[in-house]
């Protein structure tokens, strides 16, 4: 059967569950499902089966790293309206999953324009989810093609919708540097496409806080040793020569103080345990 949804479904949480991102969660839920359409007649919280949505987390503290547990049970019960109204079972050993699970529940939310409601249908439901894959990512390249924070924040919101849980951020490449790091301002002053396309320290800290909000994971990839003609604009002495930039000099110690300044600087940055370091494509025939 169908069961309907109140306008103003109320969140209970059990215990220290994270909650701000699952009341940032439930928000986006809201905004999703039951605001996303003006209803005209709203009628009373009694005469809807379903009006809260009750949420345990079992280790609120875990952190968003690779491997975190993300499974989620999802309960929608199926009673009459005689019965009193009951409410949307979510258990999770994270927050992670708790989100995922409430992003399931806006997905099984649909609106019946003849009755004029939202409705769940096909109730009872039961959902028992873990994912298949716990690296699930997207990549942007905004080395390459510079993209506004503003951009990738609407990237990261729509990421959600089919729980990838990791940004893979190229954010350095031969084309630019539009990354600043604190030790060495110049790279991103020289080595980025314009003045206007580069991203401060602040830039990065929200595109990586936002992200943790949604259960996402932010990996970036600063390309060594290939790559990296664009460090050669405002360090030329760790490129092998003004003809050969695309790799560094690995036959300087100032690479290697360099490489240690900026990885040191984004690890000040960001929560994310693992970076990607490229190691490809790597022009051999300049060493």
């Amino acid at each position: 059967g169908n069961v309907s949804v109140s306008l103003s479904p109320l969140l209970r949480l059990e215990g220290d569950v994270g909650s701000d991102q699952v009341k940032a969660a439930f928000r986006r839920f809201q905004e999703n499902t039951v605001m996303s359409h003006p209803v005209e007649a709203a009628g009373h919280l009694a005469d809807y089966d379903i009006v809260s949505v009750n949420v345990t987390v079992y280790d609120p503290k875990a952190q968003l790293q690779l491997y975190v547990d993300e499974s989620y049970e999802l309960s929608v019960p199926l009673h009459t309206r005689a019965a009193a109204a009951e409410s949307v079972i979510i258990k999770a050993q994270t927050v992670y999953g708790a989100i995922h699970a409430l992003e399931t529940l806006s997905q099984l939310v649909t609106f019946d324009f003849d009755a004029d409601q939202f409705v769940i249908a096909s109730a009872p439901w039961h959902v028992s989810d873990t994912p298949r894959f716990s690296h699930r990512g997207l990549l942007i390249d905004s080395s390459r093609h510079f993209q506004p924070v503003k951009s990738i924040l609407k990237v990261l919101q729509s990421m959600t919708y089919a729980k990838v849980n990791t940004l893979h951020w190229h954010i350095v490449d031969d084309q630019s540097f539009p990354a600043i790091v604190k030790s060495h301002p110049e790279l991103a002053k020289e080595g980025a496409y314009s003045m206007f396309e580069r991203y401060s320290v602040a830039d990065i800290q929200k595109v990586v806080k936002a992200a943790e909000i949604l259960g996402i994971r932010v990996m970036v990839e600063v390309d060594t040793p290939g790559h990296a003609s664009s460090w050669c604009a405002s360090h030329p002495e760790v490129c092998p020569n003004a003809d050969c930039q695309t790799p560094l000099n690995p036959a300087t110690t100032a690479t290697f103080d360099l490489i240690q300044d900026i990885f040191t600087d984004f690890a000040d940055i960001y929560f994310e345990n693992l970076m990607h370091l490229g190691g490809d494509e790597v022009n051999t025939d300049c060493w």
